[in-house]
C-alpha cells in the first residue's frame, strides 16, 4: 500500500510472508503495467548498486504506476493515452485520467504539475 514513512523517500512498501520490497517513486529507471493488477519496476538497489526488476500483482497497480511514472517518467505513453485505467472502473470518475494526463504533460514539458482551477472545474463539471 502506498505510504510516506518520513525517514525513507516517499514510495511504496509491499509485504508478503516470504519477501518485502520498498521503492521510492522517483528512483525508477522503468515502470509499466502489463495488466490492470500487475505492476513492474526496474531500479538500482540502494544497498548493492545492482539493477533489479520487481513485479507485483496487486489491486493498487494503477495507483502505484501513476505515482511512480509521474515522479520518474512523466513522458510515459500510458500516462498520456490513459491506458493505465482499468476498463471496469474507467466510467466511475472519467475526469481523473484526464487530470493525470494533464499533469504528466506539464511535467514532461517542464511546466510543473500544477493544475489550474478552471481546468479542474471544466473536467469535473
Amino acid at each position: 500500500m502506498p505510504q510516506d514513512t518520513g525517514s525513507e523517500p516517499a514510495g511504496a512498501r509491499f509485504t508478503h510472508p516470504d519477501m518485502w520490497a520498498h521503492f521510492a517513486w522517483g528512483r525508477a529507471e522503468f515502470c509499466d503495467m502489463d495488466a490492470a493488477d500487475l505492476f513492474q519496476i526496474h531500479m538500482v538497489d540502494d544497498v548493492t548498486g545492482n539493477r533489479i526488476g520487481l513485479r507485483f500483482r496487486t489491486i493498487w497497480a494503477p495507483l502505484v504506476f501513476v505515482l511512480t511514472a509521474l515522479s520518474s517518467q512523466p513522458g510515459h505513453p500510458r500516462l498520456h493515452d490513459r491506458s493505465w485505467v482499468p476498463p471496469h472502473v474507467a466510467h466511475i470518475h472519467p475526469e481523473i485520467p484526464a487530470l493525470v494526463a494533464d499533469a504528466a504533460l506539464r511535467l514532461a514539458t517542464g511546466q510543473g504539475a500544477f493544475l489550474e482551477r478552471n481546468r479542474y472545474r471544466a473536467l469535473h463539471g
